[in-house]
C-alpha cells in the first residue's frame, strides 16, 4: 500500500501522541507570571488591504490558521535550561494548517514555479522569562501533502467565495511526509526613554533545526502603546483600554525549506532557495480589557530565484487574555 494512503491515519495519530505527550510531561511552575491568553490567526494574502482586492496575490505563502493556548506549565526536561534564573516559565500549544501555491498555476508543474503544498501541525513551545530577557524552546510536528487537507480547504473556499480562480495543481503538490522542527530563541525587552513603557523594543534571535526548515533569523520590533503593557509579563494593574502600534525588521539565513527544496525522501518539484531573506512587519492592535484584536502586514523578499521580488500578506489575530495563575 502506498505511503500517501497509508499516512492520512498516520499523521492523526502521530499528532495526536505529540500535542497529549506535551501534555502528560508538563507539571505546574513556580513563580507564574506570564501574560496567558488563548488565540485564533488567520494569515492571507487577501488581506492586503491597501490593494485593490482583484490586484492581491494568490501565491506562494498563500493561507495560513493557527489556534494557540498557553499553559502556566513546563515541560521537565526544559525546565532546568528554562527556569533555573527566571522566576516566569510556561509553555504554548498550538495547531495549524498551511497551504503554498505558485504564482503561476497550471494543471502540471511550471518550470521555475514552486511545488503546490500543504502543512498540518501541532507545535509545543516552552518559556522561561524575567522583565528583561525571554528564552524558548520549541517542537514541530506536522505532516505535508494529502494528509494535510490543504487542497480541500483551498478548493472548498475558492468555491464558495465568488471572484476565486479554482486552483489547478493539487494533484502536483509535494507529497506525503512527517516533518519536524526543533527551535530555540531568545528575546529582549529594552526601554529608550527609562522608567517610560510607551515606546519599548524587542530585539530577537531563533534558531530552526529539522526537515520542515533549518534557518537563523536576528531582528527586532519597535512598539508605542497606549495603555502600555509588558509583552510578556502579567502587569498588577492593566488598563481597561489598550492600543498598540508596532513595527520589525528582520533577516533570515536559510539553508533548508522543505517546501521550496522539495520532498526529504523522494523525488518532487523544488526550486532555487534564496539563502538569505529579509522581512519587515507594521501594524496595530486594540485591546478592550482581557480581549484583543490586531492586524499585522508582512512582506518578505525574494525566496527563491525565479519568485517574485517580494511577497506580502495580511495576519489577524483574535486574542483572549486568561486569568493569572495564582
Amino acid at each position: 500500500m502506498r505511503l500517501e494512503r497509508r499516512l492520512p491515519r498516520v499523521s492523526v495519530a502521530c499528532l495526536c501522541v505529540a500535542a497529549l505527550t506535551c501534555l502528560f510531561v508538563v507539571s505546574a511552575a513556580n513563580g507564574q507570571q506570564l501574560t496567558r491568553s488563548t488565540s485564533v490567526t488567520i494569515d492571507n494574502d487577501y488581506f492586503d488591504f491597501w490593494l485593490a482586492p482583484m490586484k492581491r496575490p494568490d501565491n506562494d505563502y498563500s493561507q495560513g490558521a493557527r489556534v494557540a493556548w498557553d499553559m502556566a506549565a513546563v515541560p521537565k526536561p526544559a525546565r532546568r535550561w528554562l527556569c533555573t534564573r527566571r522566576p516566569a516559565c510556561g509553555s504554548t500549544m498550538e495547531i495549524g494548517q498551511e497551504m503554498y501555491t505558485p504564482d503561476v498555476d497550471a494543471p502540471t508543474p511550471v518550470p521555475g514555479e514552486r511545488p503546490y503544498a500543504g502543512w498540518l501541525y501541532a507545535s509545543a513551545t516552552a518559556v522561561g522569562a524575567d522583565r528583561s530577557s525571554q528564552r524558548r524552546i520549541g517542537l514541530t510536528l506536522g505532516v505535508t501533502g494529502p494528509p494535510s487537507l490543504a487542497a480541500q480547504a483551498q478548493e472548498a473556499f475558492h468555491h464558495l467565495v465568488p471572484g476565486f480562480r479554482r486552483p489547478l495543481g493539487w494533484d502536483e503538490q509535494l507529497p506525503a511526509e512527517l516533518a519536524f522542527a526543533a527551535r530555540v530563541g531568545q528575546s529582549w525587552y529594552v526601554l529608550p526613554v527609562p522608567s517610560r513603557q510607551w515606546l519599548s523594543l524587542e530585539p530577537s534571535m531563533d534558531a530552526l533545526l529539522g526537515t520542515l526548515r533549518t534557518s537563523a533569523r536576528l531582528g527586532t520590533r519597535a512598539t508605542l502603546s497606549l495603555g502600555p503593557s509588558h509583552p510578556w509579563l502579567n502587569a498588577p494593574r492593566q488598563q481597561a483600554l489598550g492600543f498598540t502600534i508596532f513595527g520589525g525588521v528582520y533577516g533570515e539565513a536559510v539553508a533548508h525549506d522543505l517546501f521550496l527544496d522539495g520532498s526529504t525522501y523522494q523525488s518532487s518539484v523544488r526550486v532555487t532557495r534564496t539563502p538569505f531573506i529579509g522581512e519587515w512587519q507594521a501594524g496595530s492592535a486594540l485591546r478592550l480589557r482581557r480581549l484583543a484584536v490586531e492586524y499585522r502586514a508582512t512582506t518578505r523578499s525574494r525566496e527563491y530565484r525565479t519568485g517574485p521580488s517580494n511577497h506580502a500578506y495580511g495576519s489577524i489575530t483574535l486574542r483572549w487574555e486568561l486569568k493569572p495563575v495564582q
